[in-house]
């Protein structure tokens, strides 16, 4: 039987970890998460915080990036 590999709150990103990361401002890791570009989510709707996936992020610069 397969066991699951529990999330590490290190596997989630806040919106300033994913543009240091990713090595753009934060600015344009939000323009372009906005737009699907870069996967992520606010978890509260407009206005609320980012949050991101290392893993996601790994596999949009690996070019397997399924939004």
């Amino acid at each position: 039987m397969k066991s699951r590999r529990s999330l590490d709150v290190r596997d989630v990103l806040t919106l300033e970890e994913a543009a240091h990361f990713l090595r753009f401002s934060a600015r344009t890791v939000v323009k372009r998460a906005r737009e699907g570009k870069i996967p992520g989510r606010q978890l509260d709707g407009p206005g609320s915080a980012w949050r991101f996936s290392r893993a996601a992020l790994l596999e949009m610069l690996n070019g397997n990036r399924a939004a």
